[in-house]
């Protein structure tokens, strides 16, 4: 990433502002939103909310993001979260992240599930150089050589070559899906 880690605090920190762009256009929509600290690095943030499983994730080109027993953790408990918003009322749920470096294990999950080429899914991120593209992919490659996920299991996938931020979100997908309700995603990340 070209960004430091510490963006994504200051990030989530604005957010409980009401500053960012989701947050204006939430308001004008009359939509709250939730900021959730699932693996920031850094002390815990005033005004989010805490499913924290760790400061930051595994580097996925040295062995996995984190255990399956974290991931699974953090499925369920962001699933119960987004089950107690429905049960109070709300009917439709949006995601979307702010971490840094997460485009990579995007790329890894979708080279996995789809058995492309890290060529074939990897691209610039926030504004990588494109001289460093090469880098990426082999990044890539690496991680899913190291931690040999298995494609036809999804918690495999996210807790070796995800994130907590994607599995988080899966999270909430799959809590909204279970009441119903729909999800709005941000983008492909």
């Amino acid at each position: 990433a070209i960004s430091p880690k510490a963006v994504t605090a200051i990030q989530a920190a604005n957010m409980t502002r009401g500053t960012t762009g989701v947050c204006v256009l939430a308001a004008q929509a009359g939509a709250k939103v939730h900021v959730i600290d699932v693996g920031i690095d850094s002390e815990p943030l005033p005004g989010v909310v805490n499913m924290r499983v760790a400061r930051g994730c595994g580097n996925i080109a040295r062995g996995p993001a984190m255990s399956r027993e974290q991931g699974q953790e953090l499925l369920l408990e962001v699933m119960r979260y987004t089950r107690a918003l429905a049960q109070e009322g709300v009917t439709l749920f949006g995601v979307g992240e702010l971490g840094m470096a997460n485009t990579t294990p995007a790329a890894a999950i979708v080279s996995v599930l789809t058995g492309s080429d890290a060529q074939e899914v990897v691209g610039i991120g926030a504004n990588l150089p494109l001289v460093k593209v090469g880098n990426k992919m082999e990044v890539v490659r690496r991680a899913i050589a190291v931690n040999q996920p298995d494609p036809n299991d999804g918690l495999d996938v996210l807790s070796k070559v995800g994130g907590f931020d994607l599995l988080g979100m899966t999270g909430v997908m799959l809590g909204a899906a279970s009441c119903g309700l729909p999800v709005v995603l941000d983008g492909f990340l």
